[in-house]
């Protein structure tokens, strides 16, 4: 049965939750995404504005949108009651612009709200597919054909049998290997789980889906012996005996986030109350991260990040940010990053934050400096985030977890994406990806009182795909 073998609420602004499911007692994993939304779009980030996505509605496909509740047209409702709350919430943002109004936007937005009423709902679907199953937990993957490297691989009474291969349309899927957790189908018809390097091939896919080769394990072809295989980074690897595990290194994983502040606390050059600035020849009236669009721009820059100070330039591609923007910007409560003033060549000081749980300052020490030379140049050492997180793990005796953390962000209690990982391990897990991040984690969980509740709510009520846990009930034909 689902045991729930942490709950934690350090404080009232965070939650940690972890569950354990056990395949021998008839849980079972499947995976569900809004359909239409197979191959995006996706969410673009530059680290210049607001991220935008090409506009999900066909009427206004040639657009560029950042309105984070339009880039969930034809997005999914989780149930109910969070489709009822968003649509509250969607009326409000309406009824909150003038009523002689005729911009653009008040127009994307009633057209969302149309498509809203009759939107699918997550819960229902599920039943619609699999009738003699009861639904035991629900955990996000969100990032699914949301950002770059999240892919997967589905076959399943919900896709009505057919395959299908979930992917950006410009991600290169046929070049890269992907961390996936997948779902191997036993003879004896009980799943099993494994988190394993896996390939695809999208043009063996589109000259015969059917064939094996459409996923690959090993260089096998394995897409007929699999119902699914989703990517996420890994944040556990299994020992050589495969019985125990380890915490990810960053440096091996960190070109796969498409946010580098899932990793990096970047301070915010533009927050609510200085709003709107000028940044990058425009108008911002959304954050904007120092150092974002540079270390966007520059992989080997966050590899370099991650093992000593670099130097990011204020004035970068047309930033513009003032040195008294900079000194407020990182100084402020929310980043507490220190001053140095000496032009020496001594290092600046970093408190990296341990894996361990024991670390419950609000920050590490983090210094910065303007250098003497060019003071355009900012050294900084950066501070690894604490970011809300979900993950999916797995141990040796074929039992799986859903993890999820959610709440304060940049201090503790708030947890890195390391420390996440090591409270999944040292729960039991030996291999781990990474599920989703930020306002879209949330955790359902049956109840004592044989209630699908929100252990942890999510911020929004529309999710492009998820993880369902279900039993099949009492009586139905195995």
């Amino acid at each position: 049965m689902a045991r729930q073998i942490l709950k934690e609420v350090p404080d009232t602004n965070v939650t940690r939750s972890l569950v354990q499911f056990d395949p021998k007692d008839g849980e079972e994993l499947f995976l569900l995404f809004s359909a239409g939304r197979q191959n995006g779009p996706g969410i673009e980030r530059d680290g210049r504005g607001s991220p935008w996505m090409s506009h999900p509605n066909p009427k206004w496909s040639h657009r560029h949108i950042s309105d984070p509740d339009i880039q969930r047209w034809g997005t999914w409702f989780l149930d109910h009651s969070t489709k009822q709350t968003d649509l509250g919430k969607l009326e409000k943002k309406i009824a909150g612009y003038p009523e002689d109004s005729s911009s653009e936007l008040i127009e994307q937005l009633k057209d969302l709200r149309s498509r809203n009423i009759d939107e699918s709902i997550y819960v229902d679907e599920f039943q619609k597919s699999y009738p003699e199953y009861r639904i035991v937990a629900i955990q996000g993957i969100g990032d699914l054909t949301m950002n770059h490297w999240n892919v997967g691989y589905l076959r399943s009474p919900f896709t009505g049998g057919k395959p299908e291969i979930l992917h950006l349309l410009d991600e290169p899927i046929h070049e890269r290997v992907y961390s996936c957790i997948v779902k191997w189908r036993d003879r004896d018809r009980v799943p099993r789980y494994e988190i394993r390097d896996v390939r695809f091939n999208r043009y063996v896919f589109n000259t015969d889906q059917n064939d094996p080769m459409v996923v690959q394990i090993d260089g096998k072809g394995v897409a007929d012996q699999i119902e699914f295989a989703v990517y996420g980074q890994q944040m556990i690897k299994p020992d050589s005996n495969g019985s125990s595990g380890e915490v990810f290194e960053i440096g091996e994983i960190v070109h796969q986030f498409s946010d580098v502040r899932h990793l990096f606390q970047l301070p915010n050059l533009n927050p609510p109350a200085g709003r709107p600035r000028y940044y990058f020849g425009r108008v911002q009236s959304d954050d904007i991260w120092f150092g974002e669009a540079e270390l966007l721009d520059n992989r080997n820059l966050r590899r370099a990040a991650l093992a000593g100070s670099i130097e990011l330039n204020r004035l970068y591609q047309g930033l513009g940010a003032s040195i008294e923007q900079i000194q407020s910007a990182l100084t402020s409560p929310a980043s507490r990053y220190s001053q140095r003033t000496d032009l020496g060549p001594k290092r600046l000081r970093y408190d990296e934050i341990p894996t361990h749980l024991d670390a419950k300052w609000d920050s590490s020490v983090a210094e910065w400096r303007i250098v003497a030379e060019d003071d355009s140049l900012i050294e900084i050492r950066l501070r690894e985030n604490r970011y809300p997180c979900t993950m999916i793990g797995v141990n040796d005796k074929g039992q799986f977890y859903f993890y999820a953390w959610k709440g304060t962000y940049s201090q503790w209690p708030g947890l890195t994406l390391r420390q996440a990982a090591r409270q999944l391990l040292l729960n039991g897990a030996s291999s781990a990806v990474l599920c989703d991040e930020g306002a879209d984690v949330f955790q359902y969980l049956r109840n004592e009182q044989d209630i699908l509740a929100p252990v942890i709510s999510s911020g929004r009520g529309q999710v492009r795909a998820l993880f369902v846990v279900a039993r099949r009930q009492d009586g139905a034909n195995p």
